[in-house]
């Protein structure tokens, strides 16, 4: 089996946006649906690019604390991972019972 690394998909725009607010005021962006280390890294991947594009545009943004959605069994057995990689988490008790 040959494994292909994806490349990084363009800057989103919703999440520059929250950077962006940011600026004005306290905010925290929640991540859906994770399951894996290489969805985290992926969107990790996608708040830096997007950090690094407002850079080098000279906008104003600010500090994001960054959480995940534990919502399906694999990622209820990483909890310990994923709190290596985000500020906070919220249990989503209401799709992870329909397992």
């Amino acid at each position: 089996m040959v494994l292909q690394v994806r490349p990084i998909p363009p800057v989103d725009p919703a999440v520059t946006a929250v950077l962006r607010a940011a600026a004005h005021g306290k905010v925290k962006l929640l991540f859906p649906m994770l399951a894996h280390v290489s969805e985290i890294t992926q969107t990790l991947a996608q708040v830096d690019l997007a950090r690094a594009e407002l850079d080098a545009r000279g906008v104003a943004y600010g500090p994001v604390q960054l959480g995940a959605m534990i919502e399906i069994p694999a990622a209820a057995l990483m909890v310990r991972t994923f709190f290596k990689y985000f500020d906070f988490l919220s249990i989503g008790t209401n799709d992870l019972i329909q397992y």
